[in-house]
C-alpha cells in the first residue's frame, strides 16, 4: 500500500494524503502529459494551499519546470532536487568539485532558478522565490563548507515526510492481509494517531509516540470495559472482582514440582482438580488464563 502525503515542515503534521492507485487508473485534475505523474500528484496534494505564499519542498520525483511554473502562477513556491531528463531544462556540463552553475528565468514573482552544485556528486536544484547565494555551513565533523542556499534549505526542511513515516512504522498497527482496504484502513488509523500526537505536543506536554498510544488504549478500555445489566446493583453490592480493571500475572511458586501450583478458583467450584501458574494479584486468586480468568471477573453467580 502506497500513499503520497504533504507534511507541515515545522510540526510534522500530515496535511493531506493520496492513495496510489496506479498510473492511468485514476482521474486527475491536472495534465499528466504536461507535468508528469509525480508533478500531477504534487499539484493535487497542494491545491488546497494555493495562493497562500507557502514554500513546497519536494524530491526529484515530483519536480519539473512546468510544475514550478504553475505553482508560481498560484503564488506558491517550490524548492527541491530535479532530474536532468525533465523537459525544458538547460544542458549542464560536467563540473569539478565546488563548481556552481545557475540559470534564472525572468517572470512574475521572481521567476524560476535552476542551480547545479558539485560536492561529492552533482546536485541539481530547482526553486522559485529564492536567490542564488552561497552559504557557509558547519558539517558534522566540524569542517566549514560553502553550499548553495537552496541545498541548505532543502536539507533542513524537506525531511518531514521521512520523520512521520519513521514514527508511524515503529508502531505500525497494520497486519498481513490480502484485502487492500483493510491495510488502507489501518494506515489511516496510524495517520490519525500520529496527527493526534502532534496536536497534543503543540498544546500539552510532550509524550513519546509509544506512551501516547498506550495511554489512549488504557482510556478506551476504561470507557468500554464496564459490564452492563438491566438492573444495576448499588455500588456497595457489586463484588470487587467485577469492578476496576484486573490483569493476569504469574503466581509465586513454593516449590519446583507440579504440586506447587495453586488450584484454579473457577475449576475448583466445578469440582475439577486443575492447577495453574497464573493468578489475579488484586483478587489474590489463582485462575486459568482461558477461560476462567474472564468467567471469574464477569459472572456474578460464582
Amino acid at each position: 500500500m502506497k500513499t503520497f502525503s504533504v507534511v507541515d515542515a515545522r510540526t510534522g503534521f500530515v496535511l493531506n494524503s493520496k492513495i496510489y492507485a496506479g498510473k492511468g487508473s485514476e482521474e486527475l485534475k491536472f495534465s499528466m502529459k504536461e507535468y508528469g505523474y509525480g508533478g500531477t500528484i504534487l499539484l493535487e496534494l497542494v491545491e488546497p494551499y494555493f495562493s497562500k505564499n507557502h514554500v513546497i519542498f519536494a524530491d526529484n520525483y515530483f519536480t519539473s519546470p512546468a510544475a514550478a511554473k504553475i505553482l508560481l502562477s498560484k503564488s506558491t513556491y517550490i524548492c527541491g532536487t530535479v532530474r536532468c531528463n525533465r523537459k525544458n531544462l538547460p544542458k549542464i556540463s560536467q563540473q569539478k568539485k565546488g563548481d556552481v552553475i545557475a540559470f534564472h528565468s525572468e517572470g512574475a514573482n521572481g521567476g524560476i532558478l535552476l542551480g547545479s552544485w558539485k560536492d561529492r556528486r552533482q546536485v541539481k536544484m530547482i526553486s522559485t522565490g529564492m536567490k542564488h547565494e552561497m552559504m557557509e555551513v558547519t558539517t558534522r565533523s566540524g569542517a566549514i563548507k560553502r553550499k548553495a542556499m537552496t541545498v541548505v534549505e532543502y536539507n533542513k526542511l524537506a525531511r518531514g515526510i521521512d520523520l512521520s513515516d519513521m514514527q508511524i512504522h515503529q508502531y505500525d498497527t497494520n497486519r498481513r492481509s490480502y484485502k487492500w482496504y483493510k491495510k488502507m484502513f489501518m494506515r489511516l488509523v496510524d495517520l490519525a494517531l500520529y496527527n493526534a500526537l502532534i496536536m497534543m505536543r503543540e498544546h500539552h506536554q510532550k509524550h513519546s509516540f509509544l506512551d501516547f498510544r498506550l495511554n489512549l488504549v488504557r482510556q478506551l478500555l476504561e470507557i468500554t470495559g464496564g459490564t452492563t445489566s438491566a438492573k444495576p446493583l448499588p455500588q456497595n453490592e457489586i463484588p470487587f472482582r467485577l469492578t476496576e480493571r484486573h490483569f493476569i500475572a504469574k503466581c509465586i511458586r513454593t516449590g519446583s514440582d507440579k504440586s506447587s501450583y495453586r488450584r484454579c478458583q473457577v475449576c475448583a467450584k466445578e469440582k475439577k482438580e486443575k492447577r495453574t501458574s497464573y493468578c489475579c494479584p488484586k483478587c489474590e486468586v489463582a485462575l486459568c488464563v482461558v477461560p476462567c480468568f474472564e468467567i471469574y471477573h464477569t459472572k456474578r453467580n460464582l
